[in-house]
């Protein structure tokens, strides 16, 4: 992804400067966490908080935490918790490959380079999936009707491949990396 944004609504209510609300972050799935952000005042009714999150761009298993101490009966409300990102990416048509900024849908496909197998997941249902080689030759030519599929790649030989995948109203086209 180009770019990755992250907000969400949220009232704070500090009591008697002895409660928190803090964010955090993990890239290992929740094994260790890093503080975005700590709130130990209270806020204006309902704040927006916004925050660019490129840098965790093709991360695999980002996890978001919200913590809140204190004592007594004061909270932290929080609303509305939204991702958004924009892709640039390519789409073939038989006339060439035309350049775009943002996409309706989003594809991820990882790992990538990969040796054994890669996994290809959608924001649309993908209807059907095709992967070509450099020379335009079809290698594999699936049905899907699902989110997500995965390919083996032990019998693709080693190289670049692009991977079409159509979905009911677009068709998108990304590139993976085989190696051994």
């Amino acid at each position: 992804y180009s770019n990755m944004y992250l907000s969400f609504e949220h009232y704070f209510r500090q009591w008697n400067d002895v409660s928190t609300a803090t964010f955090a972050y993990s890239v290992d799935n929740g094994q260790s966490w890093t503080n975005i952000r700590q709130w130990t005042s209270t806020i204006d009714n309902p704040t927006t908080y916004n925050l660019d999150i490129s840098a965790l761009s093709g991360q695999s298993q980002v996890k978001f935490k919200f913590n809140y101490t204190g004592t007594w009966g004061y909270y932290w409300s929080i609303d509305d918790f939204t991702i958004t990102t924009t892709q640039s990416s390519q789409f073939m048509t038989h006339q060439g490959i035309e350049q775009i900024d943002e996409l309706e849908f989003l594809v991820d496909v990882y790992p990538n380079p990969a040796s054994d197998r890669f996994y290809i997941e959608s924001t649309e249902k993908i209807k059907q999936l095709r992967l070509i080689d450099l020379n335009g030759q079809v290698i594999i030519d699936i049905t899907v009707e699902d989110y997500q599929t995965d390919i083996n790649a032990n019998n693709l030989q080693t190289g670049v491949y692009f991977i079409q995948i159509l979905t009911e109203d677009d068709v998108l086209n990304k590139r993976v990396q085989v190696v051994r």
